[in-house]
Order: structure tokens, then sequence, then C-alpha cells
């Protein structure tokens, strides 16, 4: 009798030991289970955040952008550029005014191409709004070089602004394509484009346009040598 408890004993302590080991497998599981979830949350909340932040930076810097304050724009945009998703309508908006905002420190030959090639790419051509952008920036760029292509850059973001019902970037495009007109000999065109577009600028409160016109309008007489009217701009 006591050798048969013995073996029953033995027996039922098998069977604990591995109902215990069992149980100790799947806490270790269950707490390695809990810690992969906690840990993917927070990975999510802390990309959340930044995404928000990233965000944020973007819209400060489109603020400074609007007003043609690229000094200040710069920082943020390069913030809003590496902080956003790669490839997001947002992020390459964000990428293109860092290069807008670099634009003095760069070959321009080679920043036009490469903002022409970003201009032709699918996630822009498929976007208007951010075709819109694209043309405003490569109209900058041209704009330091060749009076042709901008002009063709403007007429272009002109249209698009059109099939956007931009009232706004229909009015800033159709002065900046006037500019490059007055500067190839088309005085006309310049003069009456500029003028529309002031009054337009006035009229709806687009401060930043307000700025650049007339510190054109001043810079252009200033150019003719009547420095007394000019500075009244």
């Amino acid at each position: 009798m006591w050798k048969s408890s013995s073996r029953t004993l033995l027996v039922h302590n098998g069977k604990v030991e591995t109902i215990a080991a069992a149980l100790v497998s799947t806490t270790r599981m269950m707490y390695f289970s809990r810690c992969v979830s906690l840990f993917c949350f927070f990975v999510s909340v802390f990309f959340a955040a930044n995404t928000k932040s990233a965000s944020v930076s973007l819209q400060k810097a489109d603020h400074y952008a609007d007003l043609y304050n690229w000094a200040d724009s710069k920082p943020l945009y390069l913030t809003a550029e590496r902080e956003l998703p790669r490839g997001t309508p947002d992020q390459i908006h964000a990428h293109l005014g860092y290069l807008r905002a670099t634009m003095e420190e760069r070959s321009l030959p080679e920043l036009s191409n490469y903002v022409a090639t970003v201009l032709n790419t699918a996630a822009v051509a498929s976007n208007p709004r951010l075709r819109l952008w694209c043309l405003g920036i490569k109209g900058d760029v041209d704009g330091e070089m060749d009076s042709a292509s901008a002009r063709a850059d403007w007429e272009e973001a002109n249209r698009v602004a059109k099939q956007l019902g931009d009232l706004k970037w229909q009015s800033r495009s159709a002065a900046e394509a006037g500019f490059e007109a007055y500067l190839q000999g088309d005085i006309a065109t310049g003069r009456s484009s500029v003028a529309a577009a002031l009054v337009t600028a006035h009229k709806t409160g687009d401060v930043g346009a307000e700025i650049r016109y007339l510190s054109a309008i001043g810079t252009g007489i200033e150019w003719n040598g009547a420095y007394k009217e000019a500075v009244v701009y």
C-alpha cells in the first residue's frame, strides 16, 4: 500500500508540476503580449504627437510664406518635411516650401529642373492644390533667371487656380505673370495685371500680396530714377 501511495503521489506531483509549468508559461506569454501592446500604443501616441506638431509647423510656415516672409518659414518647413509621413501631400508641400525658402542658397538651374521633375510626378500631377503650389515655386525660381519661363509657369498656375476656384491665387498668379510680361517689354499687360491684382488684394485683405506689389512697384520706380516717388511705396 505504501508503494502504491508513493507512486500515486509522484503521478499527482508530476501533474501538478506540469500544470504549474503551463500556468507559468501562459502567464509569461500574457505578460509579453501586454508589454508589446503597451509598446505599440506608446509608439503610436508618439508618432501621432509628432505628426500633430509637424502639422502645426506646416501651418505656421504657410502663414509666413503667405506674407512672403520666407526666412521665418524656413525652419518650420524643415521641421514639417522631416516629421510628416513621407510621400504624403503635406510632406511634399513642406519639402517644396523648404526648397523655396532656401532657393538663394542653391543652384537655380538645378533647382528649376528638380521642381519641374517633382511637378510631373503622379503625386503632384494628380493633386491640383499641390500642383498650384509647385508651379508657384517654379515661377519664383525661374523668375530669377528667365522671364519667359516664369511667365509660362505663372500663366499655368493661373489656369489651375481657376479650376480650383481659388480667387486669391487667380489674382496672385495673374500679377506674377504681369511682372514677367513687364520685364519682357509688354508694359501694358504688366501694368494692368499688377494694378488689378493690387486692387483685389486691398479689397480682400490679402496683406501679403499688397506688400509684394507695392514693394515691386516702388522698386520699379526707383530703377527709373524717381527716388522720392519710390519712397511712398
